[in-house]
């Protein structure tokens, strides 16, 4: 994320995708790899991840998706607006149910 803030992007997205590599399934590693391509101004795979991710959000990671400054790039974007949409209403199922 800090190589992507600094304006490298080339060594950015080579740290990501090592990140990715070591634990294809961490979420979190995900989350932050969808945050590298906002950052980047790669929208439309960032909004590709966190499509994926959002099944298996919880609310705390909710959270970030509506709060997070490094998807600010991306917050006008009508995909990302429909997705945050979604995330708002399993956030409230969940904290409904508990589940």
């Amino acid at each position: 994320m800090a190589l992507a803030h600094l304006g490298d992007a080339a060594r950015a997205r080579d740290w990501a995708a090592r990140a990715i590599a070591i634990d294809p399934d961490d979420i979190v590693a995900q989350y932050n790899l969808a945050c590298v391509y906002s950052v980047l101004g790669d929208a439309d795979q960032a909004i590709d991840l966190l499509e994926k991710l959002l099944p298996n959000s919880s609310v705390y990671h909710i959270k970030w998706f509506n709060n997070d400054s490094d998807l600010d790039n991306i917050r006008d974007d009508p995909r990302f607006r429909k997705l945050l949409a979604a995330a708002m209403t399993q956030r409230e199922l969940i904290e409904r149910t508990g589940s």
